[in-house]
């Protein structure tokens, strides 16, 4: 286990107390959505933000990628390898919208 700890209490106190963004789902790009299952989103990421991503924190900051300029090769140390196949894994990076949806969401209050 990393020594990494999110604030995941300030990033929900954001979003649903001061930007009021629960309002925004079940409509358009969210309609998907509601309240409940985006704090279970949250939680999930969180869960793995603070376990397997930042367990290579520390060793990734001791030994960074080395580039070889000869044969334009990088070389990434094991933790990092093992942090970023958890992040593929977990298939996080699917979840998304695509930039016109972003767009249309009306902005913040």
């Amino acid at each position: 286990m990393g020594h990494y700890k999110s604030n995941l209490r300030d990033l929900e106190f954001n979003l649903f107390e001061v930007f009021g963004r629960q309002e925004l789902l079940g409509t358009g790009p969210y309609a998907e959505l509601d309240e409940e299952t985006v704090r279970s989103i949250l939680d999930e990421v969180n869960r793995l933000a603070e376990g397997p991503l930042a367990e290579s924190f520390e060793d990734a900051d001791r030994n960074p990628p080395k580039y070889d300029p000869a044969t334009s090769a990088v070389t990434m140390p094991e933790g990092f390898k093992k942090s970023f196949k958890a992040w593929m894994d977990a298939e996080w990076y699917r979840l998304d919208l695509a930039p016109s949806s972003a767009a249309a969401a009306p902005p913040a209050p």
